[in-house]
C-alpha cells in the first residue's frame, strides 16, 4: 500500500434502509475532494451489511480514529466487545470464533482497568499518577463491570467498593459532586453528572438495594434541573434516565426534548448551538462528537419508551455520522451512539432479509451487493475508481440493510479556522540526522464559548526514517499541563494528552534521530484537537532538517563529490551556532565593502 504524505481527511456516508415491502429507496451522494488535494491519493470504498453489529464485528480494535490512552478512553475497546456478547447472544448468532475474540478482550480491557483504580475503589483517567479520584470515571466503569459479570470474572469487592465511592460523594441535595479533573465540561449544574451516575446505580441495584435512596435522590435532583435547564445534553442524559427509572416525569420532559430537536430530509437530531463567532466555522458544520451523543440518548430515550417510529429518523441520521469503521468520532459518543443503534436492531431481526444494494456511478456503471439471512454479518465492501464525482445509492427488496459510500484523501494544507494556536518549530541543533521539535500549542477561545478546552490532545509525525527517542519521553510527561505520552506506528508517531489548554503556551519537545536513510522529505503535520469538541482543532505542517541524495549511499559508491559533502555535514549540532557566527561575521564584512563601493563610485560621479 503507498503511503502519500500530507495528513488524511476521511469521509463516510452511512444509510439505513429498513425496508417492509418490496419497495425501494434511493440516495445520492457527491464525493468531495478538494482541488488542492494531493494528486493520487484519493480512494473510494463501497459496503453493505445487513445486520448494524456486521460492521462491528470485524473492528473492534478500531472503531475510533482517535487514540485511547487514558482510562475513559480504555472503555471503548471494552464496551463494544460487550455489546457484540450480549446483541449476538440475546439473536443466537454468537459463533465460537467471536465469542473467543470478544471475550478474550474483555478480560484484558478488565486487567487494564484496574491499573485505573485508586485504593479507595474508585477510578481516575490516567491512573495513580493523578491523586484525585474521578466520579464520573468511576461511574462508567462500575456500570461496565456489572454488565459484564455474565461473561468473565469480576471481583465483586472491585463494584463494591466503587459503588460506595460515589455514594460517599452525592451532595445532600441528591446531586454527585466531580472531585478528579473534569476533561468534557457540560455547565449544567451537575445534571448531566449526576444522570450518569445514576445510570450506574440502576444497572447495579438488584444486587445492592442499599443504594436505593441514593437513586430516588438523584432522580428528584434532575427534575428539578431538568425543570429549568435548556442544556440539550442535561436534557438528553436526563430524560433518558428518567425513562429508565420510569419515573413518572419522563413524559413531560421526553415532549420538551423532542421539541428541541432539528428535522431535515426525513433525518432528526439535536445541534448544540455554536458560538455566534464560530458559525462560519466548516467544523461546526460537520459531525461533533457531542452532538452525536445528545442524539444517541435522545434515540435510547424514544426506543425506552417504545417509540420505535418515532426513533427511526434518528437513527438514520446516526447511521450518516459513522466512520467507516463503524464507530463515530470519539469514545464516548461511540459507545452511547452504537448502545442506540444495537437498541434499534434487536427489534428488527435479520433473518428475513432479502435487499439488493445498488451504486451506481460514472458513465452507466454499477455495483450490485446483495444482503440476505445468510450473509446479514458478512460486510462486502468494493473498491470504486477514484476519479468519480457521484454515486447513488439504491435499496430493493425486503428487509433491513446498511449502505456506505466511503472516501478519503490526502492534504498537506493547515487546517481552516484554528481554536488552538499550533507551531511546530525545528530547532537549528537539528541536522540530516536528527530532529530536535519544539511545538508550542495553546487554546484560542472566543466569546461565548469556554476559556479552556476539554481533554486536548496533540499528534506529532514524524518524517520518514525518523523515530522518537523513547528515552526523552518520561521527562516530557512531568510536564505541566501534560498527563501522558504514547507512541505509534513503530515510534514514528507521538501522542501527548493534556489535561486542557488554555491561553497559555506550552511546548512540548521531541528528540527523533534517522534510523533509516531517507532524502528529499515532505511535510509533515502536528494535529491539535479537543478529544470532546472536534469542531476546535488545528493543524500545521513541518519539514524535516534539510538532506540530500548522498545521504543515501555510502563514499564509496557515490563518489568524491559526497565524500566531501559528509565531511561538511558530520560536524556536531554544538557547531552550528558557530558556523551561523561566521556567515554572519563574513555578511558583515561583505556589506561594508559593498557600502566603500558605491562611496568611492558617488564622489567619481561628482
Amino acid at each position: 500500500m503507498v503511503e502519500h504524505s500530507g495528513a488524511t481527511e476521511r469521509v463516510n456516508r452511512g444509510f439505513l434502509f429498513e425496508l417492509n415491502s418490496n419497495a425501494q429507496r434511493k440516495q445520492n451522494v457527491t464525493i468531495k475532494v478538494p482541488r488542492n488535494a494531493i494528486p493520487d491519493s484519493t480512494s473510494i470504498e463501497v459496503s453493505a451489511v445487513g445486520d448494524l453489529m456486521g460492521s462491528i464485528v470485524g473492528n473492534l480494535q478500531q472503531l475510533i480514529r482517535l487514540p485511547t490512552g487514558c482510562g475513559e478512553q480504555t472503555m471503548v475497546n471494552f464496551v463494544p466487545n460487550l455489546m457484540v456478547l450480549r446483541y449476538l447472544g440475546r439473536l443466537r448468532q454468537l459463533t465460537p470464533d467471536v465469542e473467543m475474540t470478544a471475550t478474550k478482550n474483555l478480560a484484558v480491557g478488565y486487567q487494564r482497568l484496574l491499573y485505573y483504580r485508586h485504593e479507595n475503589g474508585a477510578f481516575s483517567a490516567f491512573g495513580l499518577s493523578i491523586k484525585q479520584s474521578s466520579t464520573w470515571l468511576t461511574a462508567y466503569v462500575a456500570r461496565s463491570l456489572k454488565q459484564a459479570t455474565p461473561y468473565i470474572q469480576v471481583d465483586e469487592h472491585v463494584l463494591q467498593t466503587a459503588l460506595a465511592y460515589l455514594a460517599s460523594v452525592q451532595s445532600g441535595n441528591g446531586g454527585y459532586e466531580e472531585n478528579g479533573d473534569i476533561f468534557e465540561q457540560f455547565d449544567d449544574g451537575g445534571i448531566s453528572l449526576t444522570a450518569f451516575v445514576t445510570l450506574a446505580m440502576l444497572e447495579n441495584v438488584e444486587a445492592h438495594a442499599e443504594y436505593r435512596n441514593n437513586i430516588n435522590k438523584a432522580l428528584d435532583f434532575i427534575v428539578r434541573g431538568l425543570d429549568t435547564s435548556s442544556n440539550l445534553h442535561a436534557m438528553a442524559i436526563g430524560t433518558y434516565v428518567l425513562s429508565r427509572a420510569n419515573h413518572n416525569a419522563k413524559a413531560a420532559f421526553l415532549q420538551r426534548l423532542d421539541s428541541m430537536a432539528t428535522n431535515a430530509d426525513g433525518r432528526k437530531w439535536w445541534n448544540k448551538t455554536a458560538p455566534a463567532t464560530e458559525q462560519q466555522s466548516p467544523w461546526y458544520n460537520t459531525t461533533r462528537s457531542v452532538n452525536i451523543e445528545i442524539s444517541a440518548y435522545a434515540a435510547l430515550t424514544l426506543l425506552e419508551n417504545n417509540l420505535v417510529g418515532d426513533a427511526l429518523p434518528v437513527l438514520n441520521w446516526l447511521m450518516d455520522q459513522r466512520n467507516v469503521f463503524g464507530g463515530f468520532v470519539a469514545s464516548q459518543d461511540t459507545v452511547v451512539g452504537l448502545q442506540a443503534l444495537l437498541m434499534f436492531a434487536e427489534r428488527f431481526s435479520s433473518q428475513g432479509n432479502n435487499v439488493q444494494i445498488g451504486f451506481h456511478y460514472g458513465e452507466g456503471a454499477e455495483t450490485i451487493l446483495n444482503v440476505n439471512s445468510e450473509n446479514s454479518l458478512a460486510l462486502q465492501s468494493v473498491e470504486l475508481p477514484s476519479n468519480i464525482k457521484n454515486v447513488s445509492v439504491s435499496a430493493t427488496g425486503r428487509g433491513l440493510a446498511l449502505a456506505q459510500v466511503s472516501y478519503r484523501y490526502n492534504t498537506n494544507v493547515t487546517s481552516a479556522w484554528p481554536r488552538f494556536v499550533l507551531d511546530p518549530t525545528v530547532n537549528r541543533n537539528s541536522h540530516a540526522d536528527y530532529l530536535h521539535l519544539s511545538a508550542c500549542a495553546s487554546f484560542v477561545s472566543v466569546p461565548g464559548d469556554a476559556e479552556r478546552s476539554n481533554m486536548a490532545v496533540m499528534e506529532v509525525y514524524l518524517p520518514s526514517g525518523f523515530v522518537v527517542d523513547t528515552d526523552t519521553l518520561p521527562t516530557l510527561e512531568s510536564s505541566e499541563r501534560i498527563k501522558k505520552v504514547e507512541t505509534q506506528q513503530r515510534d514514528t508517531k507521538v501522542i501527548i494528552y493534556f489535561d486542557y489548554l488554555d491561553r497559555r503556551e506550552v511546548c512540548p519537545t521531541l528528540h527523533a534521530y534517522k534510523t533509516v536513510k531517507v532524502t528529499k522529505h515532505r511535510p509533515v503535520p502536528v494535529v491539535m484537537y479537543d478529544y470532546y469538541d472536534n469542531a476546535r482543532r488545528a493543524r500545521q505542517f513541518y519539514r524535516a532538517p534539510k538532506s540530500n541524495i548522498c545521504d543515501l549511499c555510502e563514499h564509496a559508491n557515490c563518489g568524491d563529490f559526497c565524500e566531501k559533502a559528509e565531511k561538511r555535514e558530520s560536524r556536531r549540532p554544538d557547531d552550528y551556532t558557530a558556523i551561523a557566527g561566521r556567515n554572519s561575521a563574513n555578511n558583515q564584512a561583505t556589506i561594508a565593502m559593498l557600502l566603500m563601493a558605491i562611496a568611492i563610485l558617488l564622489q567619481l560621479h561628482c
